[in-house]
C-alpha cells in the first residue's frame, strides 16, 4: 500500500516515446526539436552510420549531413531533369533516393507513372500501326512496306528487320 503524508502530490507522469522506435526512451535520450529520440535510435537512415553530432531530423527520419547533402543534390537533379523533359534521367534519381531511404511525393510518382503509361501506349499504338493484319506480329513485309513510305532503301528495311528479328522467325 502507498501512504501519502499531507504535503505529498502524486504527479501522473507522461511516458516519453522515442520518435524512431515508439518505445518508451528511458536512460539517456536526445532531444530534437519536440521529438525525443533514444540513444540507439540515433542513426542515420540513409547509411546506417550513428549520429554522433549533428543531423538533419526529415519526414523519414534522422540523417547525417552527409546523407542530406546527397539527397539534396540528387534533389536538385531530379528538378533540372524533369524541368528538361527527362523522365528516364528522372526515374532513375528516384530509384538513387528511394535507395537513401527518402519517401517521394505522391504527385511526382503519380506524374512519373502516368508519363510512364502514356509512353507504353504510344509503342503499343506504333505497333498495332505497323501490324496491319492485326495479327499481334510485325511481318517482314509490313515492316519493309512502312519503313519505304519513310523513304528508306529496300536493303537498308531488310537490314533494319533483320537486325530487329531476335528470334529470327520472319515475325
Amino acid at each position: 500500500a502507498l501512504l501519502l503524508g499531507p504535503r505529498t502530490s502524486v504527479m501522473s507522469a507522461a511516458v516519453v516515446k522515442c520518435a524512431a522506435c515508439g518505445k518508451p526512451a528511458l536512460g539517456k535520450v536526445a532531444r530534437l526539436g519536440e521529438d525525443v529520440y533514444c540513444v540507439d535510435c540515433l542513426v542515420c537512415v540513409a547509411c546506417s552510420k550513428k549520429l554522433c553530432g549533428p543531423c538533419v531530423q526529415t519526414s523519414y527520419g534522422l540523417i547525417c549531413p552527409a546523407c542530406a547533402d546527397s539527397t539534396k543534390a540528387k534533389m536538385q537533379e531530379l528538378e533540372e531533369l524533369l524541368s528538361r523533359g527527362d523522365r528516364r534521367g528522372a526515374e532513375k534519381v528516384v530509384e538513387d533516393l528511394k535507395v537513401l531511404g527518402v519517401s517521394i511525393p505522391p504527385g511526382l510518382e503519380e506524374e512519373l507513372n502516368a508519363e510512364s503509361r502514356q509512353d507504353h501506349q504510344e509503342v503499343q499504338q506504333a505497333f498495332r500501326n505497323l501490324d496491319a493484319n492485326g495479327d499481334g506480329s510485325i511481318s517482314e513485309t509490313e515492316f519493309m512496306e512502312v519503313l519505304a513510305k519513310l523513304g528508306l532503301s529496300s536493303d537498308t528495311c531488310l537490314r533494319a528487320f533483320r537486325d530487329a528479328d531476335a528470334n529470327k522467325d520472319g515475325k
